[in-house]
């Protein structure tokens, strides 16, 4: 997925694929080092769920996992980037964001 251009999938063969690992992680996927992305593959690779007691401890756990993921691979993008604004959000972090977050942020500018 490319944030930068309106979140469309992206395509190509995964070079390096680790997912982050530990307690309260949970990642479902299917993706591994080799695996080719087809431009009609499914744009969400990967669905990682944190857990924490509260949503501060929930949101640092989250960014200890992105900060674990690493995909690369010639034409493979990844939305870690936005998924660490979304995080950093003042509305996401204090829990009183709406369905609009997601356009407000991909309207600024892009994430290079």
């Amino acid at each position: 997925m490319d944030p930068a251009r309106d979140l469309p999938p992206t395509h190509g063969p995964v070079e390096e694929f680790t997912a982050p690992a530990g307690p309260f992680v949970l990642v479902d996927t299917d993706y591994f080092p080799g695996h080719r992305v087809s431009a009609a593959n499914d744009p969400l690779p990967a669905k990682v769920i944190t857990w924490a007691p509260d949503r501060a401890q929930a949101r640092e756990r989250m960014r200890r996992a992105l900060d674990a993921f690493h995909v690369s691979g010639p034409g493979v993008r990844t939305n870690i980037p936005f998924l660490r604004r979304v995080l950093d959000a003042p509305r996401f972090a204090d829990g009183t964001h709406t369905t609009s977050l997601i356009a407000d942020l991909t309207s600024q500018e892009p994430l290079g």
